[in-house]
């Protein structure tokens, strides 16, 4: 023996796997209970009642007394299976009763009496009622030894390929695992106890430090006793074991506290966390275990299958081995919350992984034993419309690997449907689903456009015998875009709308009637293409060519969109409506005139009016407190003018953007709403005075385009709708900037003229809406003050300029002499000398060219006497009395 405890553990031989001896099975006492709220929760059980039922011997039974033909009193409980008939457990005996009571609610625990062989007496009103063995208990089939599981997966090195490092088999099968878990189970005490016994590496394969793995299924209620051994190879064919048992209050945690020296990784994993070494939950022990593999080395079958499996587990057992070939047996008792019939039940995943950074891995999925079938659900589909999305025929059990049509003769299996020409039908697996693929499109044939196939789904595993659906229909219906016509003066309603779809609806042979159709308006325009309301179909105009779309949603989720086309008669028209763009806040200083109204065949415009965008069109617009707008329709209704002097103030919230939704309806005699225009907005733009002004450093001079970008930099022209939407946009360049000589918007007149120095000009700017509405905007030019070096009164440009010495104060542009002829330049311009000339001084200046310079003509005629004449002489013979 290798447990040295007491003498109910023992050695056993098993004919299971390739291993000869595994653990004995024990039981003990204290259980460690299981639940989703608390993983050490140590509860003994109880039954339903709060008492075992009572047991009494057979011949006592049969000396009550049994009242037949009052039998139908007390009903028959559900029947249970037991491991032995003859001798029920306390446990089965308590079934028994459960079930008793489920059927009959008017009993109570003390008034049912279980007999060892199953048979039950029940008092009851004073009278005794017996039911016989037979209806309460049957005899458990057997369970066969053994369970199916899947070789271990590939040996898989961190860039995904098969491994060649150290920790590579040894012996010699490839990169592959086969049979690297052993196992056995055995459903006890019937199918109220189960036994699990695993031998992880039974070849004694060469593994790094591998960390092993159970999950404990949710049906376990609690594990009452764990039992392990390790066998390591020694020289000379020679085994080294080492068994311990585990049966105190809490085998689990007695188990996990065994690892005395904190290298084999002992820890337990629930939902809500985890003891031992490993603190994390389920699902990241589950990850690091299994998870990390799932879907990248396994096939879309494995892995659903595995995900299955995550959902009815309660935790993961882990602990790590030794460097070499050891190979473990671990083996733990449990009690199930519910006796089970099959171990197939209780869905497992046991395996191993390298706890190396190589990953490699070799796991062992407990199959769960589903028989492969198929389900088949007829689809209807659009015809002459592609899928957009897979639509459900048929649900699988079994974890099948691929899915097809085939004929849906009775006589062959092989096969496979062929699409008539132009058909194309894909299926695939999704899930435990079989699909028509996205792509799949049925077309119209008949006059009806309805057409389909009457087909059967196979699906097949891994050479499995396949299975087959019973007999689906796959229909393709039609329905198509339309048109319908409306009376003026009769708003369009929905029921207008899905009426004329439903009147083209063709379904063939399908089952789907229009009631099955779900119908959706998902979007409303008019003839002009704007959008409307949905909700509020009655906004549509009495115009040609509203449309509407309508989707239509099958059953199966496929999809098609149709239009409505809505038509009134067409007698009045009302186009041309453009935005009206003003400036917030500023009164309007033109008129704006808009729309073309126009009666069709000499009809007659009786009447016109603005209503807001939407809701009643029988309402005049009005205006928000403070905000004055007048308009006025032209004598014949033809079109709206809005008159100079309105304001439109701006909202904050807008920042200062604001605006009016419009509509403009004209009436006849026969209809007050013969034409409604399409929507237009008053729209109030923003733009301020610029904030900072226009600084020039010395020499710059300021531009017209600096000027005029310098304005728009407080500009705002585009405004957000509530849902998102651009409720107007009026960019920049529609803006039309001009320069003007005053800020009367009035009176001001375009210039070209900018100053050129100093502090403080104001440069005005006449901005215009594309409607027509000035607003002027100032913007401040400044110039630096002029720098005078030294300090003679002549600003260095200036001197620079005209040639003097800024840093001299004797030099200044009157002192300046070009020519060095003694003559500053000033004087020499002044008199009309050249002063780039030294010949030329204002001494030599002979005006009239009669040979006297002009200085000596100017001292003669000063002597009184007389001017000296010549007939080109600007002096006049003159004669001066003497004094």
């Amino acid at each position: 023996m290798f447990f040295k405890r007491q003498q109910r553990y023992s050695i056993r031989k098993y004919k299971v796997g390739v291993f000869s001896v595994f653990l004995g099975s024990f039981i003990l006492s204290v259980p460690l209970a299981f639940s989703n709220s608390q993983a050490n929760a140590f509860e003994p059980s109880k039954t339903e009642h709060g008492n075992a039922p009572s047991v009494v011997d057979d011949n006592e039974i049969l000396n009550k007394v049994v009242l037949s033909e009052e039998k139908e009193i007390i009903q028959d409980p559900e029947q249970i299976a037991v491991a032995d008939i003859t001798n029920l457990s306390a446990n089965d005996k308590e079934r028994v009763l459960k079930r008793v009571l489920k059927a009959n609610p008017q009993l109570r625990a003390e008034m049912v009496t279980v007999g060892s062989d199953g048979t039950v007496s029940v008092t009851y009103k004073d009278k005794v009622y017996v039911i016989d063995k037979t209806v309460t208990v049957r005899l458990a089939e057997k369970l066969p030894e053994g369970a199916s599981f899947r070789d271990g997966g590939f040996i898989i090195n961190p860039n995904g390929e098969p491994s060649n490092s150290e920790y590579e088999w040894t012996r010699g099968e490839g990169n592959v695992a086969h049979n690297s878990v052993d196992t056995k189970f055995e459903l006890l005490k019937g199918g109220r106890e189960i036994k699990v016994t695993v031998q992880f590496n039974p070849h004694e394969d060469a593994w790094a430090n591998p960390l092993y793995y159970l999950t404990i299924p949710e049906k376990v209620e609690r594990i009452i006793g764990i039992d392990t051994l390790t066998s390591e190879p020694l020289t000379g064919g020679r085994y080294k074991e080492t068994a311990q048992g585990y049966a105190g209050d809490n085998p689990v945690s007695e188990w996990i506290s065994e690892n005395r020296t904190g290298s084999d990784f002992r820890s337990y994993s629930s939902k809500n966390g985890g003891q031992g070494y490993y603190k994390d939950n389920l699902d990241r022990r589950w990850y690091d275990l299994i998870g990390w593999q799932m879907g990248k080395y396994t096939s879309d079958a494995e892995r659903r299958m595995g995900e299955d499996i995550k959902k009815e587990t309660a935790g993961i057992l882990v602990f790590r081995g030794g460097v070499g070939k050891f190979k473990h047996v671990f083996e733990y008792r449990a009690i199930l919350k519910e006796p089970i019939r099959d171990i197939s039940e209780l869905p497992m995943m046991i395996g191993f992984k390298s706890y190396q950074n190589s990953q490699n891995f070799a796991r062992a999925y407990m199959r769960i034993p589903v028989p492969l079938e198929v389900n088949g659900q007829s689809g209807t589909v659009w015809s002459d419309e592609p899928l957009t999305k897979p639509i459900v025929i048929g649900h699988t059990e079994g974890y099948p690997t691929s899915a097809r049509l085939i004929t849906n003769s009775q006589d062959t299996i092989d096969e496979v449907t062929n699409p008539a020409l132009g058909d194309t039908i894909n299926t695939k697996l999704k899930e435990k689903d079989v699909v028509l693929d996205a792509g799949s499109v049925i077309l119209g044939r008949d006059n009806t456009h309805t057409s389909g196939y009457t087909v059967r789904v196979r699906v097949d595993k891994n050479g499995k015998t396949p299975a087959v659906s019973s007999p689906i229909r796959i229909s393709a219906v039609h329905a198509t875009d339309t048109t319908i016509t409306k009376q003026s003066g009769q708003p369009t309603a929905e029921n207008d709308i899905y009426g004329a779809v439903q009147a083209t609806y063709q379904r063939g042979g399908s089952d789907v009637d229009w009631s099955k159709v779900t119908k959706e308006i998902i979007e409303v325009r008019t003839p002009t293409g704007e959008l409307v309301d949905k909700n509020n179909l009655s906004e549509l105009p009495e115009a040609q060519n509203n449309k509407v779309k309508v989707r239509l949603t099958l059953p199966s989720g496929h999809q098609k969109v149709v239009t409505v086309t809505v038509n009134y008669p067409q007698k009045v028209t009302a186009t041309e409506f453009s935005n009206y763009y003003v400036w917030a806040d500023t009164v309007t200083n033109n008129d704006f005139t808009t729309g073309n109204i126009q009666g069709v065949d000499g009809t007659v415009i009786t009447e016109a009016h603005l209503t807001n965008g939407g809701g009643d069109v029988s309402r005049v617009q009005t205006y928000a407190q403070g905000d004055t707008v007048t308009s006025v329709f032209s004598q014949d209704n033809r079109q709206v003018t809005f008159k100079k002097g309105s304001l439109v103030r701006g909202v904050e919230s807008t920042q200062g953007m604001s605006q009016y939704t419009l509509r403009a309806v004209a009436g006849t005699r026969d209809s007050n709403r013969a034409a409604i225009s399409d929507r237009f907005k008053i729209a109030a733009l923003v733009v301020t005075n610029p904030t900072t002004p226009i600084d020039k450093t010395e020499g710059e001079q300021v531009t017209a385009e600096e000027i005029k970008n310098k304005v728009f930099e407080t500009y705002k022209g585009k405004l957000m709708e509530v849902d998102g939407k651009v409720a107007f946009d009026v960019k920049q360049e529609s803006i039309k900037a001009v320069i003007v000589n005053s800020d009367d918007v009035d009176t001001a007149m375009e210039t070209t003229a900018l100053p050129t120095s100093g502090k403080n000009n104001k440069v005005y700017v006449k901005l215009t809406t594309p409607s027509g509405q000035d607003k002027i905007v100032t913007v401040i030019v400044n110039y630096p003050e002029p720098v005078d070096t030294d300090g003679d009164g002549f600003p260095d440009v200036e001197e620079k300029e005209k040639g003097s010495n800024p840093n001299d104060a004797t030099s200044t542009p009157n002192t300046v002499d070009t020519d060095g002829d003694g003559f500053p330049d000033v004087e020499e311009k002044e008199k009309g000398s050249n002063p780039n000339d030294a010949t030329s001084t204002p001494n030599t200046v002979d005006t009239d060219g009669d040979g006297f310079p002009d200085v000596e003509e100017k001292k003669r005629k000063q002597s009184k006497r007389c001017d000296f004449y010549t007939k080109h002489s600007r002096y006049r013979w003159r004669w001066f009395p003497r004094r």
